[in-house]
């Protein structure tokens, strides 16, 4: 009998045993996806709450739907929708405001703003604002144009500089005698504003001394007196809005 070459015997088993591990190792995953790895961390996205269009009444209809509908969520995930008045007049009945879609009931003449908050199942929150506007039959409305804005800082109008002196506020009026109002201030509906960097009409919140959350293009607000509209703001004043030009729109 041949002797065994004990070299050849340790390479056969080094072979052998080599083979062994080289095998494919199976991995007991019932969640794997189609690779065999476990599927990545979920990350949750923020919704996207689209409130519709603004929207345009004539009284007497007192009524109009709003329609969250559009809404949407890249997970698919909403789990709330919450419709409140931000801004408006008193009158106003929301028919369930925990629905994309609602009426809304019992309005009067005024310019409202509603806004929808739609939250999905991560608590993540996007909201948006549609704007109703309701007039009364007959309503019309009348552009100024090229209206400057001066420094009135020194207006004896209340709160007309509440910051401090280095911060003056801009603003117009147009009154019954110099701008040839369309019937006394206290009949306006709504009032516009574009700049004349803007191509963008921005509703200018009726709201006199107070200031509503900043908007986008301008932060003015108007106030009504009976011969007069008064149109303002001070957040700008860094900026200097002294001599800038404005359209002014007025819906009566």
């Amino acid at each position: 009998m041949k002797p065994v070459n004990k070299t050849l015997l340790s390479l056969a088993i080094f072979l052998i045993v080599g083979a062994s591990f080289s095998c494919e190792k199976k991995v007991d995953c019932a969640n794997c996806n189609n690779s065999g790895l476990p599927p990545a961390p979920f990350i949750n996205h923020p919704p996207i709450a689209r409130a519709g269009a603004d929207q345009l009444i004539i009284l007497p209809v007192n009524n109009t739907i709003l329609n969250g509908t559009s809404s949407s969520d890249p997970d698919n995930d909403i789990t709330n929708y919450s419709w409140t008045k931000i801004l408006g007049p008193l009158s106003f009945n929301i028919a369930n405001s925990n629905t994309p879609q609602t009426e809304v009931i019992n309005l009067v003449k005024g310019i409202y703003l509603f806004e929808l908050k739609v939250t999905d199942a991560g608590g993540m929150v996007s909201k948006d604002t549609v704007e109703v506007s309701v007039w009364r039959t007959g309503s019309t409305e009348i552009i100024f144009t090229d209206q400057v804005l001066i420094n009135t800082c020194y207006d004896p109008s209340p709160g007309a500089c509440w910051i401090n002196g280095d911060s003056p506020s801009y603003g117009l009026n147009i009154s019954d005698n110099a701008n040839i109002l369309p019937d006394s201030a206290m009949a306006i509906s709504g009032v516009w504003i574009r700049m004349d960097t803007s191509s963008v009409w921005e509703n200018v919140p009726h709201n006199c001394w107070q200031f509503p959350e900043p908007t986008p293009q301008t932060n003015f607000i108007y106030c009504i007196t009976p011969n007069n509209l008064s149109i303002w703001t001070w957040f700008f004043s860094l900026k200097n809005l002294e001599g800038r030009k404005a359209n002014v729109r007025i819906v009566y």
